[in-house]
């Protein structure tokens, strides 16, 4: 006798195939179809290309709006410190005469302009600078002798004699003496070392 929860086997015929047949194969009214739709299915990367694209224009035209109205939300300050003007081909350490308005255009000076600058006189400039209590002075005034030194004719007298107007200058204030040596120190390490490699 059979037990009632015996699974009954499951009979094979073997005339019938386990997988369907390929339509394509077996109909070829269905091959042409496919091959008249091949067409449209290749313009189908240029649609989704289109609509991408698109998306991606309207993210990166939301964001040139949001940086727009952060920029009129938070002013972009720019201050500027007058150490000297140029009159008739003379260079002078002083305050101009007429101050410059706020929005005068401002030039780069170039090697040549910062050279003739720098050389006439007895760096009288220096003392505009170190009245100025709020800029960070031992980093300002050593970027500014390693940039100037490198266009003189004589880099090394020229950066003594600065180096010794800035120690006569700051005699009476060895905090600040002794942090603008300290930031001249280590920008000569990096031209030392600019001058090996180079």
């Amino acid at each position: 006798m059979r037990s009632p929860f015996a699974r009954a086997e499951p009979t094979r015929r073997p005339d019938r195939p386990l997988a369907p047949p390929d339509p394509l194969q077996a109909e070829p009214e269905l091959r042409s179809l496919r091959r008249g739709l091949q067409r449209q299915r290749d313009r189908l990367w240029l649609r989704r290309a289109v609509r991408r694209a698109w998306w991606a224009l309207a993210a990166v035209l939301l964001a040139e709006v949001v940086l727009l109205a952060v920029a009129r939300i938070v002013p972009v300050e720019m201050s500027v410190v007058v150490v000297g003007f140029e009159r008739n081909g003379i260079m002078h350490h002083q305050l101009p005469p007429r101050p410059p308005l706020s929005l005068d255009l401002a030039y780069v000076c170039d090697q040549g302009d910062l050279r003739r600058f720098t050389s006439a006189g007895r760096f009288g400039y220096f003392r505009h600078l170190l009245r100025m209590p709020e800029l960070p002075l031992g980093e300002l005034l050593a970027a500014h002798i390693q940039r100037a030194r490198r266009t003189q004719p004589d880099p090394a007298g020229w950066n003594a004699a600065a180096v010794q107007e800035l120690i006569v200058l700051l005699r009476d204030d060895y905090v600040l003496l002794t942090s603008v040596l300290g930031a001249l120190n280590q920008l000569q390490g990096v031209d030392s070392t600019d001058e090996r490699d180079g």
